[in-house]
């Protein structure tokens, strides 16, 4: 296990790069930082624009991502101009140079989420204020001021977007919110599948299992394992967790991991829904998770600054 002090205030974002780095940010922070978890080293920082002439405030990172092929991070925020109203951004940077190669793809609000799809180059979907935004390129200076909007699932209502997720076979693409999950195709974007749940009191992850059939969907203290695509199938239920849950994952081996602002990390079985362990580190409470490509590792971060990077047992 290894602990370091990377923030001073509660870290609210986590992402780890196809080659074992990691990208982190702070509540208030107007940048992302990236590290070298074993030397606990940080390598760069990635800062969101000032705002323009009669902007109050410095911008605030909301949500980070970083591309499948390992290239560019995304960071996404706000400012606030003039002292009156947000101004939504997404910047994204290649990484081997450090340039920004997109300086402002803007949203219709500040986005809660990113996710880099899998096309070469690749497009980036933001959920944002309930709305699944597609912004076909995410590399394209050019690209940005008017994404595509995707704000429908299959009862014609809002989707309530606020958390994305990707499926291993790249087949599908997942939201959740409140209080529903949507499962969309992902090479047309069109709503397929629609999960009700009970309205958490955040944003709650959303999570597939390595082979694509099964969607874990957070709301609140619990966790749903949702096999949207067997009608009628009966779903798991993932409950002991006394506070919210802010991140939820498979193991490589089909077990599901949880943290949550309770301090804990938990292993649940996902056929049963046993809870089979947990760790406590000591880091106050975990307001995000993360697990590295392979699968064997882990990172979360804590409400003191603090992050903490573990070997996952298989």
């Amino acid at each position: 296990m290894i602990t370091w002090k990377a923030h001073d205030n509660s870290v609210l974002g986590i992402a780890y790069a196809p080659d074992g780095r990691l990208a982190t940010h702070e509540v208030g922070a107007d940048r992302v930082r990236v590290w070298d978890p074993a030397g606990r080293e940080e390598l760069a920082a990635f800062q969101l624009p000032n705002p323009e002439a009669g902007g109050s405030y410095a911008p605030i990172v909301t949500c980070l991502a970083f591309s499948r092929c390992g290239k560019y991070l995304a960071v996404g925020g706000a400012t606030i101009t003039g002292g009156v109203g947000s101004d939504p951004i997404v910047r994204v940077w290649e990484l081997g140079t450090g340039k920004v190669v997109s300086p402002s793809l803007r949203p219709p609000d500040t986005p809660t989420a990113l996710l880099f799809t899998a096309a070469d180059p690749p497009g980036l979907l933001v959920p944002v204020n309930g709305r699944l935004c597609h912004f076909a390129s995410a590399t394209d200076p050019a690209e940005g001021v008017t994404p595509k909007v995707h704000n429908r699932s299959p009862d014609a209502k809002s989707p309530q977007a606020s958390r994305v997720a990707l499926s291993p076979d790249l087949k599908w693409v997942a939201t959740n919110g409140r209080p529903r999950a949507v499962v969309w195709d992902a090479k047309t974007l069109k709503s397929v599948h629609l999960r009700p749940h009970p309205r958490g009191p955040q944003h709650g992850p959303c999570a597939f299992h390595p082979d694509g059939s099964v969607l874990a969907v957070a709301h609140g203290t619990k966790v749903d394992l949702w096999r949207f695509a067997e009608p009628g199938a009966a779903v798991v239920e993932l409950s002991g967790h006394k506070l919210p849950v802010w991140a939820a994952a498979f193991l490589p081996d089909g077990r599901v991991q949880t943290a949550s602002s309770d301090g804990t990390v938990r292993v649940w079985d996902a056929a049963t829904g046993k809870e089979l362990g947990r760790y406590d580190f000591g880091i106050g409470k975990l307001y995000c998770a993360a697990f590295s490509p392979d699968g064997l590792t882990c990172a979360a971060g804590g409400e003191q600054g603090q992050v903490v990077v573990w070997d996952v047992e298989l």
